[in-house]
């Protein structure tokens, strides 16, 4: 059987949660933060991607390999290589939001609770349209972006 090796790249963001690898949208295994794992596949065309949660990587067409055939893919984050600082404060910035939102819910303080809601989605599309790649919104609109398997061999 032809088999496919993913090593994990080491970034600091994502190191705490292992990531799912698919294959034709089954789950075949994770792979842990820097790690490097062998998988066994089928000789046929198939696709294969990353996912964590909410966020995965683009399908992989697999077109028919061979018996012997092995194929070494490298998982990271374009987005996390170059802007974990941003993603972070943008991550940061919604909660610190969201609790004074909540806060002020508990309070029964109504007025104060419209203007924080009003004022926090009005940032978020503000930052959406004019600052995209530091937007809390762009993470989640391009989700099948996030994570990135590259064929090294």
């Amino acid at each position: 059987m032809p088999t496919i090796i993913i090593r994990r790249t080491n970034q600091f963001i994502s190191r705490f949660k292992a990531i799912s690898i698919l294959l034709d949208n089954q789950k075949i295994g994770d792979i842990a933060f820097g790690e490097t794992k062998q998988f066994e596949v089928p000789e046929k065309t198939f696709e294969l991607k990353a996912r964590q949660g909410f966020f995965e990587s683009k399908s992989i067409q697999i077109k028919e390999t061979e018996s012997d055939e092995t194929s070494i893919y490298e998982l990271s984050s374009p987005y996390l290589k170059l802007r974990y600082k941003l993603f972070l404060i943008a991550f940061i910035r919604s909660g610190l939001l969201t609790i004074l939102f909540l806060v002020n819910v508990f309070l029964h303080n109504e007025k104060m609770a419209n203007v924080i809601l009003i004022a926090s989605i009005s940032w978020i599309l503000l930052e959406f349209f004019f600052d995209k790649k530091n937007s809390i919104l762009f993470y989640f609109i391009h989700r099948t972006k996030f994570y990135e398997l590259v064929k090294v061999n």
